[in-house]
């Protein structure tokens, strides 16, 4: 039986930003991974070829310790991979029910052609000038090098069938 979680995404100041529901289809030691449905805030486009809309899947992993979570977008009959959308963060705080994590800027986009892009370096920079701790902004780009590397040799979650059309990854 799935565990309904609470997901709490904070911006760099540690302000609540939103919060959604996933239910958790696979724990493992250091792991968890959820599945949600995309309800919103509305229509969002994260990159010029990519758009997040209502009823789209989500399957989330968060890993102990690491500055990052791996999401896998899929289209609401979950048969098309829309992409990988890399959130780098804090290390995520995990209990049983809830996942809380303290957004970065930074995020690494992996499409499903292999085309591979860090966005949003530019609010890096303004938060930067805005007095962002310079130990988080640096953490910010170990994170998005990190998942770059796990992209360019693909392992877990990445690769295999995970970059194929509706096939979530298994990470046990």
């Amino acid at each position: 039986m799935s565990v309904s979680v609470t997901v709490t995404k904070l911006n760099w100041r540690g302000e609540t930003v939103y919060a959604w529901e996933g239910e958790a289809v696979a724990r493992g030691p250091g792991y968890v991974t959820l599945r949600a449905v995309w309800k919103g805030p509305g229509t969002v486009r994260v990159a010029e070829d990519v758009v997040f809309e209502r009823g789209d899947i989500f399957y989330e992993h968060y890993f102990d310790g690491k500055p990052y979570g791996l999401w896998q977008v899929l289209t609401p009959d979950e048969r098309t991979l829309k992409c990988w959308y890399c959130n780098i963060s804090m290390p995520a705080h995990v209990s049983d029910d809830t996942i809380t994590f303290r957004d970065l800027l930074l995020d690494v986009l992996l499409l499903p052609d292999g085309t591979c892009r860090v966005l949003d370096r530019d609010e890096l920079a303004h938060a930067r000038a805005e007095g962002l701790d310079p130990a988080l902004a640096a953490l910010a780009e170990e994170g998005a090098r990190e998942v770059l590397d796990l992209i360019a040799t693909g392992r877990p979650p990445f690769g295999g069938e995970s970059m194929q059309s509706g096939k979530p990854p298994a990470l046990g």
